[in-house]
């Protein structure tokens, strides 16, 4: 009888303990079996391709994107293109303070440009694609544009002119991006640039002293300078 007893009561633990890991396992189950649905945090999946906004652009006055593909699982090139429409920009007044010449201190005015940039990277990552990554790169720029700036003729009258001028840089980065939400990514840099300057055939006046009146001169203007470099991005996946 005891025996009996014994057995019974197993018999009804055993049934309880399945039947509650029945329900425990059905209630853990999504209501769309689709796993890659319940699972998906509403971030856009891999990706190969990335178009960027740069702040450091904008800052120098230029204004446009540039689009990123990934080459393979390590290198990734990128490539823009930006246009000037008549905004110096706080980089571009920086450089124009070395470039105050003549009789009046003048800072250019900038009439329009257009800016290119190449930039070939190299990922610590083994991955085809640009959700996130941290990267080593050379980022090549180079802006064409033209300035307006005036000359005295006289002591009272002054001649505008227009003066082509273009700037080149090239820049050792470190960077990083990440996916912040659906298809976008938010992305940092750093690092040291290198930077020249050149203006051609700037006319400017000097005073003659044992006269009094200006005396015009005609130069190519250059100057350069290395100085730390960063950079913030927004980016779009497709």
């Amino acid at each position: 009888m005891r025996k009996n007893v014994l057995f019974l009561c197993m018999f009804f633990f055993l049934s309880f303990g399945v039947i509650a890991q029945k329900t425990k396992a059905k209630s853990d189950e999504p209501e769309n079996k689709n796993i890659e649905k319940y699972l998906n945090d509403g971030r856009k999946g891999n990706s190969s391709n990335l178009v960027r906004l740069r702040l450091a652009h904008s800052l120098s006055g230029y204004y446009g994107a540039s689009y990123e593909r990934k080459l393979s699982n390590r290198i990734g090139v990128e490539g823009g293109l930006y246009g000037n429409f008549g905004s110096k920009g706080f980089f571009e007044s920086l450089r124009s303070d070395f470039l105050e010449i003549g009789d009046k201190e003048e800072v250019f005015k900038v009439k329009s440009g257009i800016g290119f940039s190449l930039y070939p990277k190299v990922y610590y990552h083994r991955n085809k694609y640009l959700n996130n990554g941290y990267f080593l790169g050379l980022r090549y720029t180079m802006n064409k544009f033209s300035v307006e700036s005036e000359y005295y003729t006289s002591p009272v009258n002054s001649t505008k002119q227009i003066v082509s001028a273009n700037y080149n840089s090239f820049a050792l980065v470190n960077g990083t991006h990440t996916q912040i939400a659906s298809n976008i990514t938010l992305g940092g840099e750093w690092g040291v640039i290198v930077y020249f300057d050149k203006y051609k055939d700037v006319k400017y006046s000097r005073t003659d002293f044992s006269t009094g009146l200006p005396v015009v001169k005609t130069e190519t203007l250059r100057s350069g300078s290395a100085l730390i470099f960063a950079d913030l991005s927004l980016g779009f996946l497709f």
